[in-house]
């Protein structure tokens, strides 16, 4: 057993780029809160859920490697691991968001005023104060209604709601307080499954909240699989989710480093309109057969008639 010396000093912590568990070796991943620990001497990244089973091993103290990139996978019988014991330090438990009693039109006073309890003096509400409205809402942030949320407040930044996004949005929703926004959410979240349209807009809405920065093209393939299964897993109509987002995750695969926006664009459609044997598939590039796929464009308008004599 390590000392206290050695042991690792895990603090939360919000991971602004692909990062991978030194302890399991999987992806972390949250759609906005502080998704994972870091400790603050050696920086060894892992998930919550592997502190606790983290237990031998010693911290080196200092910085080893950069846990951006994915490392070997971790043998859970190895006695002889990097990460041991976590110890966190006690966090002030942000206000709780005042309850209301329902209101056709929510008071602006209200809901700054549950902006201001999840902001704690910031302009913006952010990983920590996300991470509480998730808790509020009893909701996990990787959950897909944290997907929703972000995508009907219009959040531009991942993992931050600014004081407009988040009055606008629970104003734009009729909500006023916690528990009306949670029903919205359950409700606005089964609508998805026969409403095509918005299910779109929510998928569209998933790539440009997976940039890092906003002129940002690629989306890195592990990010990709993620949010891709978040959005559409266990939807009706939607096939070949599994299998895409598994080879988007393999390893070794030199041909799929990262998803572009056609690419992103092109899954939505192929995962509808292909079955599962791929029967009517043909081609190698979906995006290709995909275009090749659309109607026509009509015929050009006749030209007018030459002006009388």
């Amino acid at each position: 057993m390590a000392t206290a010396a050695e042991e690792h000093a895990f603090e939360k912590h919000f991971f602004k780029k692909p990062t991978w568990c030194g302890y399991c070796g999987d992806f972390i991943w949250g759609v906005f809160n502080k998704q994972g620990l870091r400790c603050t001497k050696c920086k060894c990244d892992v998930h919550k859920r592997c502190c606790a089973m983290a237990l031998s091993g010693t911290c080196p103290g200092h910085v080893v490697k950069d846990h951006s990139t994915p490392p070997p996978v971790a043998d859970a019988t190895t006695p002889d691991m990097s990460v041991t014991r976590a110890h966190t330090e006690p966090e002030k438990p942000l206000e709780k968001a005042p309850e209301n009693s329902p209101a056709k039109q929510p008071e602006k006073k209200v809901i700054d005023a549950m902006f201001e309890a999840f902001a704690q003096g910031e302009e913006k509400i952010g990983p920590d104060g996300a991470e509480e409205l998730c808790r509020q809402l009893e909701i996990e942030p990787d959950n897909v209604l944290a997907l929703v949320l972000a995508w009907k407040f219009g959040a531009k930044e991942n993992g931050y709601f600014t004081r407009d996004e988040f009055v606008n949005g629970m104003k734009s929703l009729g909500c006023s307080s916690i528990s009306q926004l949670r029903k919205q959410l359950d409700s606005i979240n089964v609508s998805l499954n026969s409403n095509l349209a918005d299910m779109h807009q929510l998928y569209q809405f998933a790539f440009e909240y997976c940039k890092l920065q906003p002129e940002q093209k690629l989306i890195e393939n592990t990010i990709a699989a993620t949010m891709i299964n978040l959005a559409l897993d266990k939807r009706p109509g939607f096939k070949h989710v599994e299998r895409w987002c598994a080879f988007l995750s393999a390893e070794g695969v030199p041909s799929v480093k990262a998803v572009n926006k056609d690419q992103w664009d092109c899954f939505f459609d192929f995962s509808r309109q292909v079955p599962d044997d791929l029967a009517n598939w043909h081609s190698d590039d979906p995006c290709a057969q995909a275009h090749a796929r659309k109607p026509p464009p009509p015929p050009p308008p006749p030209p007018p008639p030459p002006p009388p004599p």
